[in-house]
Order: structure tokens, then C-alpha cells, then sequence
């Protein structure tokens, strides 16, 4: 079985993302199951008709660094906190 790692939230729950009126914050601890989500995501939204934009897509690391995750075939921008 696999096991998604999360982040500990309040009263034992665990949170692994927030979703906002147009965007989505994806939360991960490492780069490789934050690649996987990445494509996860653009494989469901191509389904539907939804494709994610690159240039608007940014990383925000912390205490990590990314190792390289794309969008659409682009690299995805790094920003500092």
C-alpha cells in the first residue's frame, strides 16, 4: 500500500493541500512525490479540459530544493519566501 506523506495539521488531521477560488498550494516534503503530484494533477485537468500555466506555476522551497519540476514540459520558476 502506498503512503502519502502529509503534513501534520491541528486535532491529528493532516493536510497535503489548499485549494483557493483559481489556485492550488500542493504541499510536499520532498522533490520526487512533488513531480508525481504535478503530473497527477495535469493528467486529471487534461481530462476535463483544464491544463496548468506554466509561467504562472512557481516553487516555493523551504529548507529543500526542488530537483527540477516541470509543467507542460517547461521548467517551473523558484521563489525565495
Amino acid at each position: 500500500m502506498r503512503q502519502t506523506k502529509t503534513i501534520d495539521w491541528v486535532n491529528g488531521k493532516q493536510l497535503e493541500d489548499l485549494d483557493f477560488a483559481d489556485d492550488i498550494a500542493l504541499l510536499e516534503h520532498d522533490a520526487l512525490p512533488m513531480g508525481r503530484k504535478l503530473e497527477n494533477l495535469e493528467r486529471t485537468g487534461e481530462k476535463i479540459g483544464l491544463k496548468i500555466s506554466s509561467s504562472k506555476t512557481k516553487v516555493l522551497e523551504m529548507n529543500t530544493t526542488s530537483g527540477g519540476l516541470n509543467v507542460n514540459s517547461n521548467d517551473i520558476q523558484s521563489v525565495s519566501q
